[in-house]
């Protein structure tokens, strides 16, 4: 990958467990897209929405959520904070492959961490 990140397990006081992943501060707005868009989602949306960009089957496509919004473009997305306060919000820009790579990462990490929460309740 071209981006650094990390997988952090945090616990709230109340004992529930969560995934998160930070990124590099210049594509923050990926770990809030992986985070509220997709997590305990199938991202097979995601990838074929990605899939069918960088293929050229389609041109251009948006990916909205409940707190990004991504235009996917053959060669880079842009990705939005729908939240802001000014309706500007923040954004980023990242190779359209960089973000598939972190969707499929997104993917397997939170199935195995979902696993192992599902393993440690049973113990």
């Amino acid at each position: 990958m071209k981006y650094d990140y990390e997988l952090i397990e945090k616990k709230l006081r109340s004992g529930k467990k969560f995934l998160v992943i930070e990124v590099d501060p210049k594509i923050e707005l990926v770990s809030d897209f992986l985070f509220s868009d997709i997590q305990g989602r199938d991202v097979k949306y995601v990838l074929d929405v990605l899939d069918d960009v960088m293929s050229g089957k389609s041109d251009y496509e948006e990916i909205c959520g409940n707190m990004c919004e991504v235009d996917v473009r053959k060669d880079y997305c842009e990705i939005y904070d729908m939240l802001a306060d000014d309706g500007k919000g923040n954004w980023c820009r990242i190779e359209t492959e960089e973000l598939r790579k972190f969707v499929v990462l997104w993917g397997e990490e939170y199935r195995k961490f979902r696993q192992r929460e599902r393993e440690a309740k049973q113990e």
